[in-house]
């Protein structure tokens, strides 16, 4: 059997987080969430959040080397400052963050030639079906 991915979720305390920690407590064989972050000096720090119960930290660079993948969903400069520990770390990064500076968008897709990683600014099923059959009509 294999082993579980181990995920560091980056905004855990928001709406996506907050469904990232609900699916992986639904798939314990495919999916253990090791960290759950917010900002330095987040009301969430050390609360609890999530059906299992995950401890909210600050510090993505002290939990990074036990991750699979980092995924983020939260602000333009938490994503980078989440992209360059994953590139660092050589862990993969997935992100859904949006508003990034064309400064920080060129950063992120250099960082991607170092690292696995995938950038949407929408993981609605529905709204990536309609992009798609969007483009095969055109």
């Amino acid at each position: 059997m294999r082993q579980a991915i181990q995920l560091a979720i980056v905004g855990a305390a928001g709406r996506m987080g907050q469904s990232l920690l609900e699916n992986a407590a639904n798939q314990p064989d495919t999916m253990h969430v090791v960290a759950a972050l917010e900002h330095p000096g987040s009301n969430w720090l050390g609360r609890k959040l999530g059906p299992l119960g995950v401890t909210v930290t600050g510090s993505l660079a002290e939990v990074a080397a036990s991750c699979d993948v980092i995924i983020d969903f939260s602000t333009p400069d938490a994503c980078m400052n989440a992209a360059r520990i994953a590139a660092q770390t050589n862990c993969p990064f997935v992100t859904g963050t949006t508003g990034l500076e064309p400064a920080q968008q060129s950063e992120l897709e250099g960082l991607s030639n170092q690292i696995a990683l995938l950038q949407a600014a929408n993981f609605s099923v529905g709204v990536n079906v309609l992009e798609r059959l969007v483009e095969l009509a055109s």
